[in-house]
């Protein structure tokens, strides 16, 4: 975005990679070369607004003094915050535009902004849970790590990592655009096959570039591949030593709260893992993806920022 807002505040000023002027079509023209997913729309955009309303009193709960005073809902709050973001573009935002069958030119500037943005959000929220399972195991294994590491204050000093790493996926990396046609967020905004509106000679010489390279986010294929997978190793560890606590050392068993804790770790790892290794591979092989497919990943990232209720 820092590019983006260096050039005007236009997409149309960077040049071939996100230029839509130079093809001189209409809005309506665009919009019929998307594909109109009313199902998955609407579906989409019930589930975004559902999940905010829920937050609210959820991230109010947690604000109460017995439960904030504690460093895993300071982190939780955090990400509950960051979720709200995350959910207004990967459901609210991904519904409409399944709804309309949109594509990136048709309004070009608003899916820069709303790309830079939930792909940061979602970013942040893997290095959150990442701090969180962190905190977590940490509790279980030498509570004394816990109060040394994000104790009092220290937790929301601590949230100041993830908060600038969503600041700098959104003003120094390339964001993601929506594709109907495709059901996904991709950073190669032209899949639409807006060709049909030319000869091949002038297809040719709007200069289209086909190659992915320039559009690659080295960022997010880092988060996507050490931070998530670091978080999985870290919620595996979190379940042995929880098992073990409860099943090897003693005969108790785990009370409601810590087998919702249990499943819910392997619910947001699975969802995690599947989502990022969905978004990173369809990246650099579109074609390869079934659009179905390339859905239930984005399903995943849309379930990953829901679950934390």
């Amino acid at each position: 975005m820092q590019r983006w807002l260096q050039h005007g505040s236009d997409v149309n000023n960077l040049g071939p990679l996100y230029d839509c002027s130079r093809f001189n079509l209409t809005k309506s023209q665009w919009l019929s070369v998307g594909n109109r997913e009313p199902i998955l729309g609407w579906g989409s955009l019930i589930y975004g607004i559902l999940i905010e309303i829920i937050y609210v009193p959820c991230l109010f709960a947690i604000t109460k003094p017995e439960f904030i005073k504690h460093s895993c809902y300071k982190i939780m709050l955090f990400i509950g915050l960051n979720d709200m973001v995350a959910i207004t573009v990967n459901s609210i935002i991904t519904g409409y535009g399944l709804i309309i069958g949109t594509v990136y030119c048709v309004d070009p500037n608003f899916q820069y902004i709303s790309g830079a943005v939930g792909l940061a959000t979602w970013c942040s929220a893997c290095l959150a849970c990442l701090i969180l399972v962190f905190n977590r195991v940490c509790a279980l294994w030498r509570p004394s790590v816990v109060e040394d590491l994000f104790g009092g204050h220290k937790a929301y000093i601590v949230m100041l990592i993830p908060f600038f790493y969503c600041f700098w996926f959104i003003f120094f990396t390339p964001p993601i655009m929506f594709n109907s046609p495709m059901k996904g967020w991709f950073l190669y905004p032209f899949f639409e096959n807006a060709q049909k509106f030319f000869t091949v000679d002038q297809w040719k010489n709007l200069h289209v570039i086909q190659d992915m390279t320039p559009y690659a986010n080295f960022g997010m294929i880092a988060n996507n591949l050490f931070v998530v997978f670091a978080s999985v190793i870290m919620y595996l560890v979190f379940c042995l030593i929880l098992m073990i606590k409860f099943y090897s050392k003693t005969s108790k068993k785990m009370t409601f709260a810590q087998k919702s804790i249990f499943y819910q770790s392997a619910m947001i790892s699975a969802a995690n893992l599947y989502t990022a290794l969905i978004y990173t591979y369809m990246q650099f092989y579109p074609q390869m993806v079934a659009p179905w497919m390339i859905f239930i990943g984005h399903a995943g990232c849309m379930f990953s920022h829901g679950i934390l209720l």
